[in-house]
């Protein structure tokens, strides 16, 4: 279960990097597509930190 729940820690931190960077980039070049990614890495970065909230609150309430 640790294990798990460093691979999330992880997969937040490199979505919420990804979503900066991709951020940036829809509004310096101004792509079309750029905001229809940057809304995916939003959904991808919302449940993320979701999962990682709920690990947290299941790890503190054991």
């Amino acid at each position: 279960m640790k294990i798990i729940q460093d691979n999330l820690d992880c997969y937040w931190w490199i979505s919420f990097i990804c979503f900066n960077c991709v951020t940036i980039l829809a509004f310096i070049i101004n792509i079309r597509w750029a905001y229809g990614v940057m809304f995916f890495c939003w959904m991808v970065l919302s449940l993320g930190t979701y999962l990682v909230l709920v690990n947290k609150f299941k790890r503190v309430t054991k």
